[in-house]
């Protein structure tokens, strides 16, 4: 008989509609967090469905709380870590590149494909075998990864069954006692069981059918006991009801009638406020939680009806479904979440500046390897106009490790031509160069490795004197300086020459070659440029000795590297001379670097570029050069314009990576040149490196003070003499004529 009111009554006894506490989704901010770094490294693009993780815990430790659903950072992860007396269930996370997207998303249509392959795995038992499938969920979002804001949409499906009608819902410890409640949450280990009403021996799921068989003749209550997430005494949590539709599903395939069912709602985590112990001892809400977990579960006698009709497996035709969040007026309920609150600064500023270099590998740069630059240590030598640019630059590259070396002081004319300086920096005599420029790198990224240091670069043809200082001889002076550097460019990886004059970027030429770093140099004319590479040297990197400390080591005799040449020239060896003295009898506009405001700016990004190029390149500072300007030697290479393109792009996903590059402003053009290694190279040739080897500071302190000592070392003087070829020791400018910054 159906009562005014929608209840029913048979013998008298009242009967009513179970009605059940739908899931809070609780999303932690580590989630996010971590779908922003997947969705930039992994996912990219693709807006596929991802399968993801959730749980919720069978009751709660907090009196009144909602039937709460989590989700975590190790909710993306494939071995999710699931708390005590929480239960894994398995859910689809579908997140829109747009947002117009994510609003043309039919969620009523992506719940129908869910729930249509719930009914599936029902009709097929594998949901019967595993019960997780009976419990999924569906996440729909747009993540704004600039703002780091998140608008989201949460579903837990349920399929409609017919109601589950019951006189009363009481404390299970009383129903059926607690010795077989603790027995029943000991046996049921997963989120569903059947037992037997009589001897409550637990059954599996997939036993659903058989024992439905057998019921025909016995008319046996059915037994489930089920983990349960609510709180409420008045009404169980959502898990039961993708359950109770499995059981209306069988019954109606096997042409029954409905079945009387015990159905027990476990909930561990649910305080009791038991104050006493068995033994009567006073224990706290914590323990009485852990001693009487079962105390707070559920219990309900009711009848399971069969469905009036089983849905179409293929189009899902009959098969009714809700479960989307909803909000005060009805509607599908969005979320929305803003991590900016939570994320420190300094940690959202470093994200932030990985965004643009992350989208790259979307679809432009795909083996674009950011960890290598983001480890790359890079030596600035020179803080000035090309300093600045490049430090700029490198950060935009990912780099978080740079260190500056000049020894000058900032001047009035410097803050418009060098951005890393401002006004301040001027004052009262003007700050050092190369910590001004580390601190303003740190004001602009906070988390970027970055010093300064002050540092005399010695050179050729200057000679080492003058007076002591701190107790210190210029000689001993001279070798602080040298080893100080050695031991920068040594715990680098890049180094980039960035100096005013030419002869200031022998020293650093000559120890890169020695130790196999990266080496980029940039010259600057009043409307042109230069930009090269080094030629690396093999087996270079595994020299750890320092000649300079111990001159003649073992270890460098018969090194390899000592006994080769570089496999491409660098900046001195196209000179027949060696770098001089080139301050001397210099006017005003030669003592400084005049060169058109646009030329600096331009060239540092060339260098970066090209030391970004070479660092994803697989053979990275032995990369050859991969494309040749003249057209004829690729025909000679049977190689076609585009199928040159095709392999370089193969052998480095930046492209070619070049070795000189000439950019003339008065023209707006540019040419690619390359040459090999002079053999007698005054800079990085094996004839110095081995000379540096065996004397240590003894051969650069010859170098230093003897303009012609470095010509009689690699036979460029007795080539000079034999073929009678004029030299002028005043040539400031040797074979190059640009103007350096």
């Amino acid at each position: 008989m159906t009562e005014p009111d929608g209840s029913h009554s048979t013998d008298g006894k009242e009967l009513k509609s179970l009605l059940f506490d739908p899931f809070s989704p609780s999303v932690d901010t580590g989630f996010w967090q971590l779908f922003s770094k997947l969705k930039l490294e992994v996912i990219k693009s693709s807006d596929a469905p991802i399968e993801i993780s959730g749980y919720f815990s069978s009751g709660s430790s907090l009196d009144g709380s909602n039937s709460l659903f989590s989700l975590d950072r190790g909710s993306l992860e494939k071995d999710m870590k699931i708390p005590d007396h929480c239960y894994r269930t398995k859910g689809t996370f579908i997140n829109t590149n747009t947002f117009d997207a994510f609003k043309e998303l039919n969620p009523k249509e992506k719940s129908q494909e869910v729930c249509l392959k719930m009914v599936q795995a029902i009709d097929n038992k594998s949901a019967l075998e595993n019960p997780e499938i009976l419990s999924q969920f569906i996440l729909l979002s747009y993540a704004d990864l600039k703002d780091y804001d998140f608008s989201f949409l949460f579903c837990f499906p349920v399929l409609h069954h017919p109601p589950l009608l019951t006189s009363s819902l009481s404390a299970a410890s009383s129903a059926i006692g607690e010795a077989h409640l603790a027995s029943l949450i000991s046996q049921t280990t997963g989120i569903v069981s059947l037992y037997d009403v009589d001897t409550f021996t637990v059954l599996p799921f997939h036993s659903l059918p058989s024992i439905l068989e057998t019921n025909k003749t016995t008319n046996k209550r059915l037994g489930i006991a089920i983990k349960d997430p609510g709180t409420s005494h008045e009404h169980p949590g959502w898990t039961i009801r993708n359950v109770a539709y499995a059981v209306s599903y069988w019954l109606k395939k096997l042409s029954m009638t409905g079945i009387d069912t015990n159905i027990v709602f476990i909930r561990e985590l649910v305080q009791t406020h038991r104050t006493r112990n068995d033994k009567g001892q006073l224990i706290t809400e914590e323990e009485s939680a852990r001693l009487y977990p079962q105390l707070g579960s559920l219990f309900c006698q009711t009848t399971i009806q069969p469905l009036s009709e089983l849905p179409d497996l293929v189009s899902g035709a009959g098969l009714a479904h809700s479960g989307w969040e909803r909000n005060a007026k009805g509607g599908t309920r969005l979320r929305k979440v803003s991590l900016k609150q939570f994320l420190d600064p300094n940690a959202l500023a470093d994200s932030a500046v990985d965004l643009n270099l992350n989208l790259m590998r979307w679809r432009l740069a795909p083996t674009l390897n950011l960890t290598k630059l983001k480890e790359l240590k890079c030596l600035l030598l020179g803080s000035g106009t090309l300093g600045c640019y490049v430090g700029r630059i490198l950060l935009g590259w990912g780099v978080r490790h740079i260190t500056f070396v000049d020894r000058g002081k900032v001047a009035f004319s410097n803050p418009v031509r060098q951005p890393l300086f401002k006004f301040e920096d001027c004052l009262n005599g003007g700050r050092p160069k190369a910590e001004a420029a580390a601190d303003a790198l740190r004001e602009i990224l906070p988390s970027v490795t970055t010093r300064g240091e002050s540092l005399t670069i010695r050179m050729p043809g200057h000679p080492v004197s003058g007076p002591d200082m701190d107790g210190k001889s210029a000689e001993e002076q001279a070798k602080d300086d040298v080893l100080k550097l050695e031991n920068l460019i040594r715990e680098h990886d890049a180094v980039f020459f960035l100096t005013d004059s030419r002869e200031a970027r022998w020293l650093p030429t000559m120890l890169c070659a020695f130790y196999g770093k990266i080496a980029i140099n940039t010259a600057l004319g009043f409307d042109q440029l230069v930009i090269m590479r080094h030629g690396g040297v093999p087996q270079a990197d595994t020299i750890t000795e320092t000649p300079i400390l111990t001159p003649s080591h073992p270890q460098f005799e018969n090194h390899p590297a000592l006994n080769a040449d570089p496999h491409l020239g660098c900046y001195f060896c196209t000179d027949v001379t060696a770098p001089r003295n080139s301050f001397r009898d210099r006017t005003l506009d030669q003592q400084c670097t005049v060169t058109r405001p646009g030329l600096a700016p331009i060239a540092s990004a060339l260098a970066v570029e090209t030391m970004v190029a070479i660092t994803q390149s697989k053979l990275g500072n032995m990369t050859p050069v991969n494309v040749s300007n003249d057209a004829e030697v690729d025909v000679m290479m049977k190689r076609t314009e585009m199928e040159a393109t095709a392999q370089d792009k193969e052998d480095n996903g930046m492209g070619m990576v070049p070795h000189q590059q000439r950019f003339f402003l008065s023209t707006f053009s540019s040419t690619n040149l390359e040459y090999q290694a002079y053999g007698q190279c005054t800079a990085c040739s094996k004839l110095v490196r081995a000379g540096y080897a065996k004397e240590g500071f003894d051969f650069l302190l010859k170098v230093f003070n003897d303009p012609d000592f470095l010509e009689d070392v690699v036979g460029l003087k007795k080539f000079a003499d034999e073929y009678e070829a004029p030299k002028d020791d005043d040539d400031e400018n040797d074979s190059d004529s640009f103007e350096l910054l």
